[in-house]
């Protein structure tokens, strides 16, 4: 039992990145505990390029946006987790696309309507189809399917890692 629980524990270590580091702006409640300080409400753009110019061992960076929403495919809909981020993310998470590809710093630069999904939402949309250059309904926009990501199964704390879909944070 405890050889299961030390490789659980290493491959959500593994999950997480090498050296990686969390800038959130504001205060955090996880569990009805509230951390840090309420001073700043916001992180911009122009921040995450000073931390990567300034701070030179970050080696990547990658602006985040997330929230709720609900996605709908031609025959489905799903409510699921969106994160609106950098081409960076995948390479920090160390997380590879298993289907298609991903965005590129092209595509967050003309803010391109191009979504990754995680497998637990291909399936709930699409079913064990590959949903590559098909598209999805996000709040009345279209957005074209790119990729599936490698599944991740779920955190340490129980969530699922692949109820997420992801998309440039422009």
């Amino acid at each position: 039992m405890l050889r299961v629980e030390r490789q659980q524990a290493l491959q959500a270590l593994a999950n997480l990145g090498e050296n990686f580091v969390w800038i959130e702006a504001g205060s955090r409640t996880v569990s009805g505990v509230r951390s840090g300080t309420r001073g700043m409400n916001t992180l911009t753009v122009a921040d995450a390029e000073a931390i990567r110019r300034e701070i030179p061992f970050i080696a990547r960076v990658s602006p985040q946006v997330d929230g709720n929403v609900q996605v709908i495919s031609a025959t489905r809909n799903w409510g699921t987790h969106y994160r609106g981020e950098s081409p960076a993310y995948l390479a920090i998470k160390r997380w590879p696309v298993a289907e298609g590809t991903a965005f590129s710093q092209d595509d967050v630069d003309h803010a391109e309507a191009k979504i990754l999904l995680g497998e637990t939402v291909r399936q709930q949309l699409f079913g064990a189809a590959n949903p590559v250059g098909g598209t999805v309904r996000i709040q009345g926009q279209l957005f074209q399917v790119i990729g599936v990501l490698s599944p991740r199964g779920q955190t340490a704390e129980g969530r699922d890692q692949d109820d997420w879909v992801y998309l440039p944070y422009t």
